[in-house]
Formats: C-alpha cells, structure tokens, sequence
C-alpha cells in the first residue's frame, strides 16, 4: 500500500505542475487542484487505514 501511496504522490505532483503550464483559464487550475487535492488526501487516508489494519492483524497473531 505505501508503494502505491507513492506513486499516487508522483503522480499528484506531476498532474498538477502540468496542470499549472498547460491550462489558461484560472477556474479550470483551481477546479482541476482541488480535485487532485481530494484523490490525494483520499490515498493518504487508505494508506493510514492499510497501516492501522496491519498493525492490528500483528497484534492479534
């Protein structure tokens, strides 16, 4: 899960610097950064999960 939280990172990072020198129209940048932002925090918060259920299946062996 951390490898794919990762490459989710690259990809944030890459979508949005393409999004800032490609797109003209400003309401298109801040619609388009924030959606990003959003599946961001959404792979932030499924590799906390993943953790938490790793930690808890460690636990419990």
């Amino acid at each position: 899960m951390n490898t794919l939280e990762e490459n989710e990172d690259e990809l944030f990072i890459f979508s949005v610097r393409k999004l800032h020198v490609e797109e003209q129209d400003v309401r298109n940048i801040i619609a388009w950064r924030e959606r990003y932002t959003y599946l961001e925090k959404c792979a932030d918060a499924c590799e906390h999960v993943a953790d938490i259920v790793g930690s808890v299946a460690m636990k419990n062996s």
